[in-house]
């Protein structure tokens, strides 16, 4: 008899589905991707509003930004490359979370 009309082995059942639960410390990116677009900002006034130490804006601004949106390009890696401490990278995350919504 042909194995055609025979019936197929039973599927292995999926593991039940786990909840996404991202941090923003979970994205690879400082801004993530689906945060809503916001005006850009002139760098020293974005400073001013979180109050960022003195050290995230000389190294920010050394690196060239100028403005809040070119802080959606920036990976977590690059701003820990760049010397920012941990502590510094928590400050930024938490004032983008702020100033970029999540949809």
């Amino acid at each position: 008899m042909s194995k055609l009309f025979q019936p197929a082995a039973a599927a292995t059942p999926l593991a039940p589905a786990l909840p996404i639960i991202q941090t923003i410390s979970d994205n690879p990116l400082l801004i993530p991707a689906h945060a809503m677009a916001q005006p850009a900002i002139p760098l020293n006034k974005f400073v001013l509003r979180f109050e960022f130490s003195d050290n995230i804006h000389n190294t920010v601004q050394g690196e060239g930004f100028t403005s809040s949106n070119q802080l959606r390009l920036i990976s977590l890696q690059e701003l820990h490359d760049m010397g920012l401490k941990h502590s510094e990278i928590a400050v930024l995350q938490e004032a983008a979370g702020i100033h970029w919504p999540h949809a």
